[in-house]
């Protein structure tokens, strides 16, 4: 199954260098990942293997191209779909994963909405447990060149989740 698993994922990888977001080669490369994860004789080390690869294949796309929405789309697929639990701890790693992407394009909205997803829905996280989002909200909304709309944003879930009276641009 290894095998068959590593040349389908090749061949749809040959697909979405072609056409990167091909919506159609990401829903068959899902269809995929969740037939080979729920396969009784894959067994939990060789999952656990693919879910990783899929990790690092997903961040070489990121790297080529930082805007590839449907990268990040796969990205949440693949943390969501995994067997390991969406912890804290894995949250905090996400965040730290998107604010690397985030420096290098602050105005690319995707990230911005790969974040959002872990603070909205069913199992939402609170924003109390990445203080480090909001400074980096607070930095790339106030930058001296190109504010991010995308922090502004997200900046405002994060002050109306906090309660807080505070306003962006200081005027309250």
């Amino acid at each position: 199954a290894r095998d068959g698993l590593g040349a389908e994922l090749e061949f749809i990888g040959n697909v979405l260098a072609e056409d990167a977001k091909n919506y159609h080669a990401w829903s068959y490369r899902q269809y995929v990942l969740l037939q080979h994860s729920s396969e009784a004789q894959a067994g939990e080390e060789a999952v656990a293997e693919m879910w990783s690869q899929e990790l690092d294949y997903i961040t070489s796309l990121l790297e080529l191209d930082v805007r590839n929405n449907s990268a990040w789309n796969q990205r949440w697929f693949v943390v969501h779909s995994r067997p390991q639990p969406v912890t804290p701890e894995v949250l905090q790693s996400e965040v730290e994963y998107a604010l690397k992407y985030i420096a290098m394009a602050p105005n690319n909205e995707s990230p911005w909405s790969y974040l959002r997803g872990y603070f909205h829905g069913a199992n939402a996280f609170s924003y109390s447990e990445c203080p480090d989002l909001k400074a980096a909200c607070l930095r790339w909304s106030e930058g001296p060149e190109d504010p991010s709309v995308h922090a502004h944003c997200l900046l405002l879930d994060i002050l109306s989740q906090e309660g807080s009276g505070a306003t962006l641009g200081g005027g309250g």
